[in-house]
Order: structure tokens, then sequence, then C-alpha cells
């Protein structure tokens, strides 16, 4: 019974690591009030160098939906919509910051028009790795 005690916790533990901890990191960056697992000493220096730096707390998340997350040896695409251009620079930023994620690259993206709400859209992609 003890063993197989050890056994579940070991594998709860593991689950904490890993693609699961990426996609959870990745819901925190896209959740409201939330952002990205950064070091706090790390975040107050930047913050101090530099404001624009760090990630707006006050971003309105809701202005930007992902549709694809596709990851081949630690390269992931991240494709989307959102309202502009800043909120996909603010996304960007964030996964900057994270611990998770490092070189980011905001590929080149293009407005439409979405045919249901008629509003104007960004379609984007990002290209960047994850640690874990």
């Amino acid at each position: 019974m003890l063993r197989q005690r050890e056994d579940a916790i070991a594998k709860l533990q593991a689950g904490r690591s890993g693609p699961t901890a990426v996609l959870l990191e990745l819901s925190r960056i896209v959740t409201q009030g939330k952002g990205p697992t950064i070091d706090t000493d790390r975040l107050a220096a930047l913050k101090k160098d530099n404001p624009l730096a760090v990630f707006s707390p006050a971003w309105d998340t809701r202005r930007i939906w992902l549709t694809a997350y596709n990851e081949t040896d630690r390269t992931v695409r991240i494709e989307g919509y959102s309202r502009d251009g800043n909120d996909v620079s603010e996304l960007a930023q964030r996964l900057r910051l994270s611990l998770y994620f490092y070189e980011i690259t905001i590929l080149p993206g293009k407005k439409e028009i979405d045919k249901d709400t008629k509003l104007d859209l960004i379609k984007f992609a990002l290209q960047l790795k994850v640690r874990y």
C-alpha cells in the first residue's frame, strides 16, 4: 500500500514538468489577472530598469484566441487571432518573460474580417522553443 502511494505521488510530481507544465504555463499567460512564471527578483529588476520590459497586468486576455499549438522537438508554433497587433506583442512579451519559453519570434500575420462578427482581426503565428 505504501509503495502504491509513493508511485502515485511520483507520477503526480512528474506531471508538473514536461509538456503538461508548458500547457499549464500557457494557460496562466492567457488567463485574465495572471501572467507568466517569472522569478520575482528578476521581474522587480526589469520593472526598475525599464517598466515597458514587463507584462501588463491590465491586459484584457479576451482579445486573443489561440487556435493551434503544435510542438516538434521542443519547437512550438502557436496560431490564433487577436484584436490588434498590440495584443500579439503582449502575448509575445509574456512568453519571453516566462521560465518555460525562449526564442520567441512573431511570424508575419494578416488582417481578416471575421465572417460571423464582422470584426477586423489579426491572424497571427508565433514560433518559440520550450524548456522542460
